[in-house]
């Protein structure tokens, strides 16, 4: 295995190096999991993707109502 990559299962490595947009990284976390299934690319998968309007299919897993963050 080479020593820049990280070890994610016995079929993938990401590279230590590797850098995600925020949705991407989610969408990446979900599929590593298997709560995500799609032939469709980690990358084009943006937040609205997580909104309950457009709401990514899960499998065994929901995603709750969408919370305000605001600095106060």
């Amino acid at each position: 295995m080479p020593r820049d990559s990280q070890r994610i299962s016995s079929e993938k490595l990401i590279e230590q190096d590797r850098t995600f947009f925020c949705s991407e990284l989610i969408a990446k976390a979900f599929k590593t999991l298997g709560i995500y299934i799609s032939e469709k690319s980690s990358a084009s998968i943006y937040p609205w993707h997580f909104s309950t309007k457009k709401s990514i299919e899960l499998t065994d897993a929901a995603l709750g109502e969408e919370l305000l963050v605001t600095n106060s």
